[in-house]
């Protein structure tokens, strides 16, 4: 009898022994470790076949968040937002951001002239150069700007006299003023940002009006606009 409860106790004892009294807590089994218990760590079963993938991006494949395996490729596309990519950082330039990124100048030199007794010296044409200049912070991938220069006809002194060319004809007349003339062109810019071209814009001589303009008046009608910006920007890491 007395071996009988002895041999009882020490079953008892060893039950409580080996139990480590643990309310266990767990976490599911994964492509790595099996389920687990997050307050004593212990663990139960084996791991699971599936896997916990994030999206692949610009700069990582497809990729499990527990073991790390990967399929396929980075994205050879980015994820803008608010014009910048979320994953890795490098910023698209837009006709509304890239002022922010690089100095831009555009310069004006009349040439071609002769002598008029009327206005003086006047002039037939004018170099139009546009620059930029990049921020040495940033790099600069696949830039372009597409420009155009124009002499316009503020005034609308040319639109005025093909007006009345069209009236004498008993054609169609329209009352908008139109450039002299213009000029479109491709600059595209380094890894430093920077870039130039040039294009000449000649006033006209339409029929029997010569509208060669003197010096104030020929920089007075030069404007220019940035007509597309394409490209990329990214900051240098430190």
């Amino acid at each position: 009898m007395k071996k009988t409860i002895s041999i009882l106790l020490l079953i008892t004892m060893l039950l409580v022994f080996s139990s480590c009294g643990c309310k266990h807590e767990w976490a599911d089994a994964t492509c790595k470790t099996p389920k687990t218990c997050t307050l004593c760590g212990k663990a139960e079963g084996g791991v699971v076949e599936n896997h916990q993938w994030t999206e692949a991006t610009c700069i990582a494949p497809k990729t499990c968040v527990f073991c790390g395996q990967t399929e396929g490729q980075a994205l050879s596309v980015h994820k803008f937002v608010n014009d910048k990519c979320e994953s890795c950082g490098i910023i698209q330039l837009t006709l509304e951001n890239y002022e922010k990124y690089l100095t831009v100048d555009a310069t004006l030199s009349a040439n071609s002239m002769y002598y008029d007794l009327i206005r003086s010296y006047v002039y037939n044409s004018v170099d139009c150069q546009f620059k930029t200049t990049g921020n040495s912070h940033y790099k600069y991938e696949n830039v372009s700007f597409v420009v155009q220069f124009f002499l316009y006809d503020r005034e609308g002194r040319l639109q005025k006299f093909k007006n009345d060319l069209a009236s004498a004809k008993g054609d169609p007349i329209t009352e908008e003023a139109v450039p002299y003339s213009k000029e479109k062109f491709t600059v595209n810019l380094n890894l430093a940002g920077n870039g130039n071209a040039s294009c000449v814009l000649y006033t006209p001589w339409i029929d029997e009006m010569s509208d060669y303009l003197d010096s104030k008046g020929i920089y007075n009608h030069t404007y220019y606009e940035v007509l597309s910006v394409t490209g990329t920007v990214k900051e240098y890491e430190n």
